[in-house]
């Protein structure tokens, strides 16, 4: 996961720091949500992310989204 940069508000990071969809390959992934919870999706299969609660007050929402990141990009080894 990239850091922020000193001035980099969290709005600037992009779909770019996500790997593609486990399940169809696509690079067509985004972050979104509703009021209370956060995930990352694909836009061309559906696959959703685990949500990440996302509460109406928030200081800081960039370690939410990196939360969402994270969970997008984790895979699991099958050996």
């Amino acid at each position: 996961m990239t850091e922020r940069k000193e001035g980099e508000s969290w709005m600037d990071w992009s779909a770019s720091d996500l790997k593609p969809c486990p399940f169809c390959g696509s690079r067509q992934v985004a972050q979104g949500g509703s009021r209370d919870r956060l995930s990352v999706w694909c836009g061309n299969c559906g696959t959703r992310g685990p949500d990440v609660p996302f509460p109406e007050i928030l200081i800081e929402p960039a370690s939410r989204i990196q939360q969402a990141y994270a969970l997008w990009n984790h895979r699991v080894r099958h050996d």
